[in-house]
């Protein structure tokens, strides 16, 4: 599953300038601009339990490793989406 997906992330369209590999992908939207979009999975159970964590530390985990992808870019972040 993980070789198609590679395939097919290399057929690429004119607004990917990165794709699979990096941290983030990087987007080409209106003229003279760039988006970085970077997705991660946290999983209860791998990455967090309830009776450990409260929902603030689970949040606050998945936003730093999203804004860790975007710094590692050389990107700024401009907003989240939950």
């Amino acid at each position: 599953m993980i070789t198609r997906i590679r395939q097919s992330a290399r057929r690429r369209g004119p607004q990917i300038i990165r794709g699979i590999g990096d941290d983030c992908a990087a987007l080409r939207i209106p003229a003279g601009h760039e988006a970085l979009l970077t997705t991660d999975f946290t999983l209860e159970g791998v990455h967090f339990r309830r009776e450990w964590h409260p929902p603030e530390v689970v949040g606050r985990r998945c936003l730093t490793r999203g804004l860790s992808d975007i710094a590692a870019m050389g990107g700024s972040p401009g907003s989240i989406a939950s």
